[in-house]
């Protein structure tokens, strides 16, 4: 009996992996061209550990649109700004799902429930909107926020100051700042560096971008979850316990010390608005609800930010002529009396321009998070059927050879206009914070802290290399982001 067992589980497992294939061969006929998938693995050993220099060299030979299988997941990549306009602005409401199928993303979400990972529903909706709102109502537009930025900016000078021009870690220094600023926001207060929740917060992020690599085997096998769990799902999970406890203890010190009509931080602005709200109560939006959507707030604010800002400093490092220009800019400006505000970013056009380059060489989100096609649709004639999965590629939209001259070198006057002026995105090939429907909540508040912290360090420092290390190169890893290897400047007082 036991030898029957022996063998014929194994011919079970190599049946079901047989006949699971036979339909992948079949299902792929309905997708755009794309390379053969092998049995099971599907064409894994093609994307490798560089997805982004993978998807280059396929759509040179399959077009700008194709497909790939992720195992057996056949899933569409585009990779134009038109392609992806048409999807995402044009038949926004056909790709306004999400997959549920990244064990990772399922984690940190508890279930795909929050804004950034769960589907189009009344509930992910109406979060969205509270997340708008609160916004709006704490931060009187962004006056308040930016204010709020300024401060936290202006500390971090004083810390940098006192490094007295020695080399230092521009991941440590700024994100320490970073989620300084968002805790604030949030929470109504800062930390110290030495403070133990906040130790424990710097380092569930660190374990949470560095976990969620979608090269792990579990985001192509999702049934590789029931198995032991691999090194970046127990980073995850680590990272997930650490972040939903301080949220978790957060909510509930607000909810007990909440007074209508005095609105401390984003928190409060959260439950005054969905006590307000019919739909709280309609969409069944609870308390994990609500922890998931400070989670929102607490990873889009501060992550990209960070990895934007570390991108930055790089390009500073390989091209210290911007430096003097970005100076002058400040320089001029502070003799016309423009102070730093909401208002007063657009009279800053070569910094504007600066940031423009760095989030498009940098493409901090190089896929954007994958949709799920709601309908029957169509993307550049490619027939896309419901409940496929597509990934925009805005990697490649920020290097398009056709949209961009010499893509692959930074250049910030390609966004300066003759008159001086910030070139429109519209007008580019250009996808730094998605667009349409799941467009970022946060773009607003994530451009604030980069240009608040960039105008703050630049007017009082000079960037230097580390003289005890070479010249950080700029090839960058891919996980959730695309963020620069670790290393070291000197700030040197102006």
């Amino acid at each position: 009996m036991i030898l029957e067992i022996v063998l014929v589980v194994p011919a079970l497992v190599v049946a079901y992996f047989f006949v699971t294939y036979i339909k992948h061969l079949f299902d792929i006929q309905k997708y755009p061209p794309g390379p053969f998938p092998l049995p099971v693995i599907g064409n894994i050993l093609q994307v490798g550990d560089e997805p982004l220099n993978a998807f280059k060299r396929l759509l040179h030979i399959y077009g700008d649109v194709f497909s790939i299988s992720f195992g057996m997941e056949r899933v569409i990549i585009v990779n134009t700004i038109e392609s992806a306009r048409e999807a995402l602005v044009k038949k926004g409401s056909d790709f306004s799902g999400r997959p549920l199928n990244n064990y990772l993303l399922e984690i940190v979400s508890r279930g795909f429930q929050n804004i950034s990972f769960a589907d189009n529903t009344k509930r992910w909706s109406f979060a969205r909107k509270l997340f708008h709102k609160s916004m709006h109502l704490y931060g009187n537009g962004m006056v308040k926020i930016v204010d709020r930025i300024t401060v936290e900016a202006d500390d971090i000078c004083r810390k940098i100051s006192a490094t007295n021009s020695r080399a230092v870690s521009v991941q440590e220094y700024m994100g320490v700042s970073i989620l300084n600023i968002i805790c604030d926001l949030l929470f109504g207060k800062r930390f110290d560096i030495t403070d133990e929740e906040f130790k424990r917060m710097r380092k569930a992020m660190c374990l949470l971008m560095d976990g969620m690599s979608p090269s792990d085997p579990v985001v192509s096998f999702p049934w590789l979850k029931y198995f032991p769990a691999s090194k970046n799902v127990m980073k995850v999970k680590e990272g997930t316990a650490i972040i939903d406890n301080v949220i978790r203890n957060e909510l509930l010190r607000h909810q007990e010390t909440y007074q209508p009509g005095n609105i401390r931080d984003l928190t409060d602005s959260l439950i005054e608005l969905s006590q307000k709200d019919e739909l709280s109560r309609i969409t069944g939006f609870t308390t994990n609800h609500f922890e998931l959507v400070i989670l929102d707030i607490l990873i889009a604010g501060s992550e990209p930010t960070l990895s934007t800002i570390r991108w930055f400093f790089l390009f500073m490092l390989h091209h210290p002529q911007y430096q003097d220009k970005i100076d002058k800019e400040i320089t001029m400006k502070t003799e016309e009396s423009v102070e730093i505000s909401a208002a007063s970013f657009k009279s800053f056009p070569f910094i504007q321009a600066t940031i423009q380059e760095t989030l498009r060489l940098s493409s901090v989100l190089p896929l954007m998070l994958p949709r799920r096609a709601t309908t029957n649709s169509s993307i550049a004639g490619r027939n896309i059927a419901k409940d496929s999965h597509v990934i925009f590629n805005s990697y490649a939209m920020h290097r398009d050879e056709r949209c961009w001259e010499q893509p692959n070198n930074f250049y910030p006057e390609r966004w300066l206009k003759s008159d001086g002026s910030v070139l429109p995105e519209k007008e580019t090939s250009f996808l730094p914070f998605s667009t349409g429907q799941r467009s970022c909540v946060g773009e607003k508040m994530a451009r604030a802290e980069m240009f608040v912290l960039i105008h703050k360090v630049m007017s009082q420092f000079e960037i230097l290399p580390d003289p005890d290390s070479p010249l950080p190169d700029l090839e960058g890893k891919v996980t959730i982001t695309y963020m620069p290897k670790e290393y070291k400047v000197i700030f040197k007082p102006r």
